[in-house]
C-alpha cells in the first residue's frame, strides 16, 4: 500500500457508464479518481444513482473544449432528392418492378410516336399526289426537228392534270425509241407545272439519192428518213451516192467494212474542219475511187488510208485557187504530189 490510502475493495468502484457519453474523462481516471479519494467519497460516490452524468463537463486541454463547444458544421442539402422508388428500391423485385414499368411507358412512348409519323406521312404523300401544286398543267416539247413531236405529245397527254410523281414516263420513253431520230430524251417539270421533254436528235449527215428515191443517214449508216424528206432536214447534208441498197428508217445499212468506216472518218474530220471551204457530195459507188465534190471542183481521192491528210491537202488547194479560173479535177490518188488538170483529160 502506497501513503495516499487503503485499497477499495472492487464493489466500491463507480460502475461503467455512469458518466455521461462523450465525457473526455473514460473508466480508468473514474478507477484511479476512487482509488486516491477517501472510504467516504468513495462510497458516497458508489451510491450514485445510475445513469446519465449530471455533473459539470471536463476537458483534458483546451484544444478539446475548442472542439467540443464549436458549431456543428452546417450541413446542405442535396440538390436532387432521390424519389421514393429510387430510395427505397432495395430489392430485386423492386428493382425488376420498376424496370419493366419503364420499358413499358417506352414502348407506349414509341407506339404513339409510330402512329403520329404514319398519320403525318400519309397526309403528306396524299398532298403531294393530289394537291394542286404538283400537277401538271402543260406540256412543251423542244428540240425535235425531224422528230415526231406530235407522237411525244400524245404519249404524254394522259400526265395532263396530273401529279408531277404520277407522270406516264415509261409510255413517253418508249414513243421516244420508237422515232429513229430521237437518240436521247430528258424530261422535265418546272414548278408551273410545264412537263418538258428536251429532245437529242441523231446527227444528219448524209442524204443518199437513187433516182427519185432518198434516204437520210447517219454517220454511222443508220436510216433516219425514207421517201419524202422535208427540205429543212437537207439543209447542210451531204449528198451521197452509192448503189447500197436501200432500208426502211431505224435499221442500219452499212455493215463492218471499209465504206463504213470511211462514212464515220469523214463526217468526223467535216465536223472539226474550221475552214470555208466544205464538201458538198461524196461518190462512194467504188471504194478504191472515192471522189469528192466542191464548187464544181471534183477531188479524187483513190485509195489510201490517211484521209485526214489527203483532206487537207484538197482544202489547201482549193482555198489557193482563184474564183475566175476555171473548175477542174485535182488528183490526190497516188503518194506523189497532189495533180491538178482540166476535166475530161487525163493530163495535168
Amino acid at each position: 500500500m502506497n501513503g495516499s490510502g487503503p485499497k477499495l475493495p472492487s464493489f466500491l468502484h463507480p460502475p461503467k457508464g455512469s458518466r455521461e457519453e462523450g465525457s473526455p474523462r473514460d473508466d480508468g481516471d473514474a478507477l484511479r479518481s476512487a482509488q486516491d479519494a477517501s472510504p467516504q467519497d468513495a462510497l458516497r460516490h458508489h451510491a450514485l444513482p445510475k445513469g446519465p452524468w449530471s455533473g459539470p463537463r471536463t476537458y483534458r486541454n483546451n484544444q478539446q473544449r475548442e472542439r467540443c463547444e464549436a458549431a456543428p458544421p452546417k450541413v446542405e442539402p442535396p440538390l436532387f432528392k432521390r424519389s421514393d422508388g429510387e430510395a427505397h428500391a432495395q430489392s430485386k423485385v423492386q428493382r425488376y418492378e420498376r424496370r419493366k414499368k419503364e420499358r413499358l411507358q417506352k414502348k407506349k412512348q414509341r407506339t404513339v410516336r409510330l402512329v403520329w409519323g404514319g398519320v403525318i406521312g400519309v397526309a403528306v404523300l396524299l398532298i403531294v399526289l393530289f394537291g394542286p401544286f404538283f400537277r401538271v398543267s402543260r406540256i412543251e416539247v423542244q428540240g425535235a426537228l425531224g422528230a415526231d413531236a406530235k407522237k411525244l405529245e400524245a404519249a404524254a397527254a394522259q400526265g395532263l392534270g396530273k401529279s408531277r410523281f404520277l407522270l406516264p414516263s415509261t409510255e413517253v420513253k418508249k414513243a421516244a425509241g420508237a422515232d429513229p431520230f430521237i437518240e436521247t430524251l430528258r424530261q422535265s417539270v418546272s414548278a408551273s407545272g410545264v412537263w418538258t421533254l428536251e429532245v437529242q436528235e441523231r446527227s444528219r449527215d448524209y442524204l443518199l439519192r437513187q433516182g427519185a428515191e432518198e434516204v437520210l443517214l447517219e454517220r454511222t449508216g443508220r436510216v433516219l428518213a425514207r421517201g419524202a424528206i422535208a427540205p429543212r432536214l437537207k439543209d447542210g447534208v451531204v449528198t451521197l451516192t452509192d448503189d447500197a441498197k436501200l432500208l426502211n428508217p431505224g435499221y442500219t445499212m452499212y455493215a463492218q467494212g471499209p465504206k463504213k468506216e470511211f462514212l464515220k472518218e469523214f463526217a468526223d474530220l467535216m465536223a472539226t474542219n474550221q475552214s470555208t471551204i466544205h464538201f458538198e457530195a461524196v461518190d462512194l459507188t467504188h471504194i478504191a475511187a472515192i471522189r469528192l465534190y466542191s464548187k464544181g471542183w471534183e477531188v479524187e481521192l483513190g485509195p489510201g488510208k490517211d484521209l485526214k491528210t489527203k483532206l487537207n491537202q484538197a482544202i489547201n488547194i482549193l482555198k489557193s485557187i482563184g474564183p475566175k479560173e476555171p473548175s477542174g479535177i485535182i488528183d490526190l490518188k497516188y503518194e506523189a504530189p497532189p495533180v491538178i488538170r482540166t476535166k475530161g483529160t487525163s493530163k495535168p
